[in-house]
């Protein structure tokens, strides 16, 4: 009974540096209803889940039919959630409605990052005649007193986000994105014009959000069903109440976020549990003999 859990214990030890992932701090996830493109409603009425709500952009555009491949007439084929099996999940608010949207960030555990663009359909992610550019999509430091510093600030699009529809390409991929963010979120930076007062940022914490749009969360998050280190990121960049979207159809930048460990090159921490778990094979064989 001793070797056994003496080699049990080992084995935790020598893998369980090469098994990070980042985790999601805030709310809890729900199961992507089945049928949910059936129960998109019209202009101006909210949907539900949240993010299910009529597109200005075409019929059946939302966020949904994107990550889920439900409209094969627009080129969306792929389901990313799902890889074809069970449903992917969705994030909601803890203890409550799964229609009530909830402000996230990322605890920092896996070694490194990789961030595709799968999918952008607006007009706002193209540069604008002037200073200011259009988009711009990052991580920030959810520490920071102030995250509009750019010591609290990691962008990875910038600008000129072109229009990506052609998700069966593979999308437009920022391998390895180091951050030395312990917990990280979300921001956008979205400008209707040539000048500042056009410009206004929202954050997967909506708190930090500008007047107004404190209550609008502007991030939906989603997960795979197969590997919960894998997460979609649809990101609604109109304000709150519109007319025809009401919360937004999440769809003018889709991200997919893989957490997964990088253990090609392993930090001293991880040489030092990888190296304690040989040790404790080593036991384990001198035991047996």
């Amino acid at each position: 009974m001793t070797k056994k859990v003496l080699l049990i214990v080992t084995a935790l030890l020598a893998l369980g540096s090469l098994a990070l992932a980042d985790t999601i701090s805030g709310g809890v996830f729900n199961g992507v209803p089945s049928n949910f493109n059936t129960t998109t409603p019209g202009p101006g009425v909210q949907g539900n889940p949240f993010w299910n709500d009529a597109s200005l952009d075409g019929l059946n555009l939302n966020v949904g039919y994107i990550l889920a491949g439900a409209n094969a007439g627009a080129g969306l084929n792929t389901n990313f959630l799902t890889n074809n099996a069970t449903a992917g999940n969705y994030l909601a608010a803890s203890g409550g409605s799964p229609n009530a949207v909830n402000s996230f960030n990322l605890v920092r555990e896996a070694l490194s990052v990789t961030v595709t663009l799968l999918y952008s359909n607006s007009a706002a992610n193209q540069v604008k005649t002037g200073i200011f550019a259009s988009k711009t999509v990052g991580f920030y430091d959810t520490s920071c007193v102030d995250p509009t510093l750019s010591a609290c600030r990691q962008v990875l699009y910038n600008g000129n986000i072109a229009d990506v529809s052609n998700l069966t390409a593979g999308g437009q991929v920022n391998n390895n994105v180091s951050t030395a963010f312990a917990n990280y979120g979300l921001f956008m930076t979205t400008c209707l014009g040539s000048t500042a007062g056009s410009c206004y940022t929202a954050y997967s914490n909506s708190a930090l959000n500008g007047s107004g749009e404190t209550a609008h969360q502007h991030f939906a998050l989603f997960q795979n069903a197969q590997n919960a280190r894998l997460f979609y990121v649809g990101i609604e960049d109109g304000l709150a109440n519109n007319a025809t979207e009401v919360f937004g159809d999440f769809n003018d930048v889709v991200l997919q976020i893989s957490t997964s460990a990088v253990a090609s090159t392993p930090e001293p921490a991880t040489l030092s549990i990888v190296g304690l778990g040989l040790l404790g094979l080593g036991l384990v064989r001198r035991v047996r003999k």
